[in-house]
């Protein structure tokens, strides 16, 4: 089904399609390409929702030993769900590591599809 009238779209559309807890979802603007091959690209918008819970494959929002970071969550060799390394020889992070804090998982990848304007 395509979208042919825009009339309204705002808080209605968010509501029904992008936000399922308002009090519970923020943005994020992506910063660098780390999880482009899920489809996720430098500057986007992520809606994050902190009431949702992760499972096999989400997209998280995290914090590491202080900073801020995009995950995948994956299962590990144990079957327990832990953040997938970027590079394939670090070892995953288990989600029960004191060091991590979860702050929400990613719902939607927000990008722009026209080309940005250059400075003349």
């Amino acid at each position: 089904r395509y979208l042919v009238r825009s009339r309204g779209l705002g808080d209605v559309y968010k509501r029904q399609h992008l936000i399922r807890n308002a009090a519970a979802t923020f943005l994020v603007r992506v910063q660098g390409d780390s999880l482009i091959a899920a489809g996720i690209h430098d500057g986007d918008l992520l809606v994050v929702d902190r009431s949702a819970p992760p499972t096999d494959g989400s997209i998280v929002v995290a914090v590491i030993q202080g900073a801020f970071a995009l995950k995948q969550i994956r299962r590990d060799a144990s079957g327990r769900l832990a953040l997938a390394p970027v590079h394939a020889d670090a070892s995953p992070i288990p989600l029960s590591d004191p060091e991590l804090s979860l702050w929400g998982v990613a719902r939607w990848a927000i990008h722009r599809l026209w080309p940005e304007r250059r400075a003349a």
